[in-house]
């Protein structure tokens, strides 16, 4: 039976290449051997994970705790969701919840200003 052919658009057929040191190369392999897997297919993961990875930053004007207030907030409003898409109803805390966090939003950005 012969190999099904693969997709056009997730064929690799660029090629990038770059010189290292023997140290960082050391490095690379030591990392990949960690990892089970070859150099080249390490240093792709790498990439593309940092590639994907939105950078966050936090300004230092807000308050930590507000942010972590903001987190628990948004825990609930996730649960209340997905049991929302679960049961095919809206819990009753939603509304509290909503005005909740425009209360945090009123306060974060009294602070930012």
């Amino acid at each position: 039976m012969a190999r099904p052919r693969s997709y056009e658009h997730l064929k690799r057929r660029r090629v990038i290449s770059f010189r290292t040191t023997v140290s960082e190369f050391a490095r690379l392999s030591f990392n990949a051997q960690v990892a089970d897997c070859p150099v080249h297919q390490w240093v792709r993961d790498r990439v593309i994970d940092e590639i994907r990875q939105p950078e966050i930053t936090i300004s230092s004007h807000v308050n930590p705790a507000l942010i972590h207030e903001l987190h628990y907030v948004g825990n609930n409003l996730n649960q209340l969701v997905k049991n929302a898409h679960i049961f095919g109803r809206v819990s009753p805390k939603v509304e509290e919840l909503c005005s909740r966090v425009d209360r945090l939003i009123e306060r974060a950005l009294k602070e930012i200003s």
